[in-house]
C-alpha cells in the first residue's frame, strides 16, 4: 500500500471519527436539555402546590404543622414560580403516562417567544397527526381494529384485540413487524411507522434542544 493511500484512508478514518463525536455530543446535549425541561416542570408543578399546602394547613395547631406553614411563606417561592411562569405555559404541569409528558416537555414553552421553536412543534405535531392517520387508513384497508399506541421503548406503534380466527390465514399480513402477542392483543409496526417515528424523535430533539436554548 502507497504512502498515498495510507493517508487518504487515514484522512477519512479521522473524518469519520469527528463525525461520530459531534453526533454523540448532539446526543448528550438533547439528552441534557430534556432532563433539565422535564426537571423544570417537576419544580412548577411542587411551587404551585405552595399556596394549596399552606391552606391546608392554616388552621392546624400542632407545633410541627406550624413550623411547615411558616417554611412556606417563604417569598422566594412566590418569585421563583413568577420567574418560571414568564416564559412556560400555565398549564404545564407533571403528568402520567410517557406520551402526555412527552407532551408537557413539547409545548412546556409559551409561544411566539421563539419562532423556530413553533415551526418545529407544528412539525412535530404533523407528524404525530400522520402516523394516527396511516393506522386509520391500514384499519380501513385490511378491515382490523387497529389503533395507535405509544411507548417510551417502542415510540409509536400499532395495537389490536382480535381473535386470530379473523385474520387471514391466522396471520398478520406481511407489511406487519416486530409482531407480539399477548392472549388475543397484538402489537406490530410497519416500515413506514418505523421512518415516522424517527422523523419524529429529530423533531423532538430539536425542540428539545431550542427549549432549553
Amino acid at each position: 500500500m502507497s504512502k498515498a493511500t495510507l493517508y487518504r484512508r487515514q484522512d477519512k478514518a479521522r473524518e469519520a471519527l469527528c463525525h461520530k463525536s459531534k453526533d454523540f455530543t448532539w446526543v448528550i446535549q438533547v439528552k441534557t436539555a430534556e432532563s433539565k425541561i422535564t426537571n423544570l416542570i417537576y419544580l412548577k408543578h411542587t411551587l404551585e402546590l405552595v399556596e394549596p399546602l399552606k391552606a391546608a394547613l392554616r388552621s392546624c395547631n400542632t407545633s410541627l404543622l406550624k413550623a411547615y406553614y411558616h417554611s412556606l411563606e417563604d417569598t422566594r417561592f412566590g418569585i421563583i414560580l413568577e420567574k418560571i411562569t414568564a416564559v412556560i405555559n400555565d398549564d404545564t404541569r407533571y403528568t402520567k403516562g410517557c406520551l402526555n409528558m412527552r407532551t408537557q416537555k413539547c409545548y412546556a414553552v409559551k409561544p411566539n417567544i421563539n419562532e423556530f421553536l413553533d415551526i418545529a412543534r407544528r412539525t412535530y405535531t404533523e407528524i404525530v397527526d400522520d402516523i394516527a392517520g396511516m393506522i386509520t387508513q391500514l384499519a380501513e384497508k385490511y378491515n382490523l381494529p387497529m389503533k395507535t399506541s405509544f411507548s417510551s421503548a417502542r415510540g409509536f406503534f400499532i395495537q389490536m384485540t382480535v381473535d386470530c380466527s379473523a385474520l387471514p390465514n391466522g396471520q398478520l399480513p406481511s407489511e406487519f413487524t416486530k409482531i407480539t402477542k399477548m392472549k388475543n392483543t397484538y402489537s406490530f409496526t410497519s416500515a413506514d411507522l418505523i421512518k415516522m417515528n424517527e422523523r419524529c424523535q429529530e423533531s423532538l430533539r430539536e425542540i428539545y434542544h431550542m427549549t432549553y436554548l
